[in-house]
């Protein structure tokens, strides 16, 4: 028998020798510089992969227009950042990255992949069946009245809910919390068999619920990262994204805290300025009215700037 080696083109003995030679690499695990937990279950957090830039990126992008570059960071500088921020300069905020790691439930990542800004990379059930994990909250807020879409963060039940399963005789009462998980291990269950029964995985993954949680990549600039947190952190935004753009917002505060301290000191001042608004609003018709006599009924001039202060300081 001739010798198989013999008939070997020149590329495949060195693949054959480097085959040889290295040894089987570890499996990457990669560990996040910064992570947050968001819903106290130990599985849902934001972690940061990455990033690029500094408070100093934002300086020298701006004052490229006059041809000039800074070294390090002063006061004059953190004065440029306020000034940007407040005037919504912030195309200079555009060169600074983060690249996050988010494990929330799938409507939660709905609602994130509406900001298109971002770029996504997400797990696909389509390939891989690990870590099949569910969002289980132990309380629930009740519907907004009003609101269609809103709920009431401040009231929380956990209701009992009359539940016959098959293998009891009469109905059982259960809390909602236990029938939702006891629900989630169902349509696991049912996952499982699918696949075991050959179904392929890309059709099995439809029986798992919403509340399953799915883990991505999300990648952005810190001025599209700052309108993400805007939108998501306001009193209407559902409170588990709510708590994903809180988390981004600490993250990105740490990174770049001038910025992020501007974005922080505006944010607040917009929201005096909306208080002060509703003040005047409601007190309008006392201001103004003045009897013929020149007498008015309603606060002084005096009198209104300072409640005004007053407002301004409590606030």
């Amino acid at each position: 028998m001739s010798d198989p080696d013999a008939y070997r083109t020149k590329r495949e003995w060195e693949v054959k020798k480097i085959t040889a030679t290295v040894p089987r690499a570890a499996l990457f695990k990669e560990e996040p510089e910064r992570g947050i937990e968001i819903y106290g279950d130990g599985i849902g957090r934001v972690d940061l992969v990455d990033h690029m830039g500094s408070d100093l990126t934002i300086v020298n992008s701006a004052r490229v227009s006059f041809g000039k570059h800074k070294e390090a960071l002063d006061e004059k500088d953190k004065g440029l950042v306020n000034y940007l921020v407040r005037h919504r300069h912030t195309s200079t905020f555009e060169h600074n990255v983060a690249t996050f790691r988010f494990v929330v439930p799938l409507f939660v990542r709905s609602q994130h992949h509406r900001h298109r800004t971002w770029s996504y990379n997400e797990i696909s059930r389509r390939y891989t069946d690990v870590n099949i994990q569910f969002y289980e909250p132990e309380a629930f807020r009740t519907q907004h009245k009003s609101n269609r879409q809103a709920s009431n963060a401040e009231e929380l039940i956990n209701p009992s809910l009359v539940h016959s399963p098959s293998s009891a005789t009469w109905p059982i009462t259960f809390r909602a919390s236990a029938l939702i998980s006891d629900h989630h291990q169902g349509s696991l269950k049912l996952f499982n068999s699918l696949i075991e029964a050959g179904v392929c995985r890309e059709q099995a993954r439809g029986v798992l619920p919403q509340n399953l949680y799915t883990e991505y990549y999300g990648t952005v600039n810190l001025n599209n990262l700052l309108k993400f947190i805007d939108l998501r952190t306001h009193e209407g935004a559902q409170w588990e994204i709510q708590k994903v753009a809180e988390a981004c917002l600490e993250i990105a505060e740490g990174l770049w805290p001038v910025a992020v301290g501007a974005y922080r000191q505006a944010k607040k001042t917009k929201n005096k300025l909306k208080g002060l608004k509703a003040i005047l609003d409601q007190e309008r018709a006392f201001i103004i009215e003045i009897n013929a006599g020149g007498q008015h009924d309603g606060l002084s001039y005096n009198e209104l700037i300072e409640m005004i202060d007053e407002f301004l300081e409590s606030a």
